[in-house]
């Protein structure tokens, strides 16, 4: 009973320090590679103009502006913040491709069953910061990047004219891609390609085995003695 007890308890001990598993890719090559069953929308079968959100239902995603804006299919501001043309989603940026600058970007796309592997492009970085976030379905924090426009990945055709794809792989499930973007910034962000779906593989990532053999180690060790 004393041993079990002991095993129990390094175990505990062990995923306590053993944090869960997230990968973020900047590089949308390589988030394809690590994901099976990508569920890509990319709004590009939709008439520019206002949305109310639940459009993209039938895909398993639901957008919602956190500020009650309208939520535009827009072309953008330039045509290089599209990863796949014509269309984006944006406030800031109208369906007629100019933007306001007293308007945020800050939306919620919210998928409908919870994924291991999610990310989207976001066009017109800088030169104010754009924050993203994978939240799960309690709004629990999975990761978090602060974008700008010299950040790894960047994609960049002439000055602000860019494009970016921030993506993630993780085993807890991402029910929400949150994204922050302030007002009075000269933006006009454009966000396009939301994806979503599974990691490529289910055996556990070095660093769990690791964490497991090490808790191991330690009861074997105690257990010697």
């Amino acid at each position: 009973m004393k041993i079990f007890s002991l095993a129990v308890a390094i175990l505990l001990m062990g995923s306590v320090f053993c944090s869960a598993i997230t990968i973020e890719f900047f590089v949308h090559g390589d988030f394809v590679n690590a994901t099976n069953n990508i569920n890509l929308v990319n709004f590009d079968n939709r008439s520019q103009g206002v949305i109310n959100g639940t459009e993209f239902q039938p895909q398993g995603l639901t957008i919602v502006n956190r500020d009650g804006l309208n939520i535009n299919v827009t072309p953008a501001f330039q045509a290089q913040n599209l990863n796949s043309a014509p269309n984006g989603i944006s406030a800031s940026s109208s369906p007629s491709g100019g933007f306001t600058n007293s308007f945020g970007d800050n939306f919620d796309f919210i998928l409908t069953e919870a994924s291991n592997s999610a990310g989207l492009f976001i066009g017109n970085v800088g030169p104010a910061n754009t924050t993203i976030q994978f939240l799960d379905a309690g709004g629990g924090l999975i990761a978090s990047e602060v974008l700008t426009a010299s950040h790894e990945g960047i994609i960049v055709t002439n000055g602000f004219n860019n494009r970016i794809f921030y993506g993630i792989t993780t085993d807890q499930a991402i029910k929400t891609i949150r994204t922050f973007q302030g007002i009075n910034d000269s933006d006009g962000i454009v966000f396009d390609d939301v994806q979503f779906g599974d990691t490529a593989t289910s055996v556990p990532e070095p660093s769990t085995l690791v964490c497991l053999l090490g808790a191991l180690a330690l009861l074997g060790q105690r257990v010697r003695k």
